[in-house]
């Protein structure tokens, strides 16, 4: 699975406001070939863009005319939209509204939408999250395919990116940092790809609201099996205060007249270097066909988790339970925990 960077062979139009940016997408997506709008520095605040007519747009790439200067966003919202590139952005909604759950990428229904080498900043200097207050997400892809997220670096939100129901998703040589609960999380997704992010000092402070888990799979409410799954060359870990590294679950196992009740199938977990100070650096369950090959699981004596008020630290270590067909090699950790009859 490789997704390829959409490019165009339409007109480049540059534009200097959020009118005349509606105004080119209208135009170039509705083109032969598409085409590519260029965004001078400036506010261009929301970009909302829905297909209420069922058809397949044109390519288009959407990027900042000097990437050391950016475009600035407060968020986007594809529904029911394809062939969407957008590169080189900054994107913050801090001034725009905290702790009402709104979201600053929001992509449903939707096909081959690529987010790249762009910042999506929020609450710099960690003034409400100091202040108990739960802030916004960055991103959620949901019902869709072909969604690339590539080079971004993504601060201070309460969730990095969730996703559900997603064919082809690539989340790829990102930066996630600050976040307030998980780095990535979702379910019913198939053919995954994370690849290469360094997701690192995590906001952290009380484990039980939220719960920090920097990458976690998840079974409930969901409508497909997650498949084809690779979790490779990460760098997972915190400085002072520990979370969950990989997390993987079928909460929905084994319930009756549940369509996705089954196992998860066919999961990569390589070369990932965990330094962190919580018991599951990689935890597997309900899984069948699981390699988990040269990852570096390292306890870092520095961080704790306050769980019920009190701090505690563990050794990161490898659990599987009720897996099957386990390869495990060549990992670096502390302990592996495997189903009885398992040699892994």
């Amino acid at each position: 699975m490789a997704i390829t960077p959409i490019t165009t062979s339409g007109p480049t139009i540059t534009i200097s406001t959020a009118a005349e940016l509606n105004a080119a997408y209208q135009q170039l997506s509705g083109t032969a070939g598409g085409g590519t709008i260029v965004l001078e520095p400036g506010e261009y605040g929301r970009l909302y863009l829905r297909d209420y007519d069922d058809d397949t747009e044109s390519p288009v790439v959407i990027k900042s005319a000097d990437p050391n200067d950016p475009a600035k966003f407060t968020s986007f919202f594809f529904r029911d939209m394809s062939n969407i590139r957008i590169e080189n952005v900054y994107v913050d909604s801090t001034e725009t509204g905290i702790g009402d759950d709104s979201l600053d990428l929001y992509v449903q229904n939707s096909s081959n939408i690529q987010v790249v080498d762009s910042v999506f900043m929020h609450d710099p200097g960690n003034v409400y999250k100091d202040a108990g207050v739960s802030v916004d997400r960055a991103a959620l892809f949901r019902r869709s395919d072909n969604i690339l997220f590539e080079g971004n670096v993504v601060d201070g939100y309460m969730f990095g990116i969730s996703a559900r129901e997603i064919e082809n998703l690539e989340i790829v040589e990102n930066e996630f940092t600050n976040i307030q609960g998980d780095g990535f999380r979702g379910g019913g997704l198939q053919n995954v790809l994370i690849d290469s992010n360094y997701m690192h000092d995590f906001y952290g402070v009380d484990q039980s609201v939220p719960q920090n888990i920097i990458i976690q799979f998840w079974g409930a409410d969901s409508n497909t099996l997650t498949q084809n799954v690779t979790v490779s060359n990460n760098i997972l870990m915190t400085t002072d205060k520990g979370s969950q590294a990989i997390f993987m679950r079928n909460e929905e196992f084994g319930k009756a007249g549940d369509p996705t009740s089954g196992h998860f199938t066919n999961v990569n977990i390589t070369g990932n270097l965990i330094y962190n100070s919580h018991l599951n650096g990689i935890r597997v369950d309900n899984v069948d066909g699981v390699v988990i090959d040269q990852n570096t699981l390292l306890f870092n004596p520095e961080a704790d988790m306050t769980l019920r008020g009190v701090p505690r630290q563990y050794e990161p270590q490898i659990h599987l339970k009720n897996s099957l067909n386990i390869e495990g090699t060549n990992n670096i950790t502390a302990n592996v925990v495997v189903p009885d009859g398992v040699d892994a």
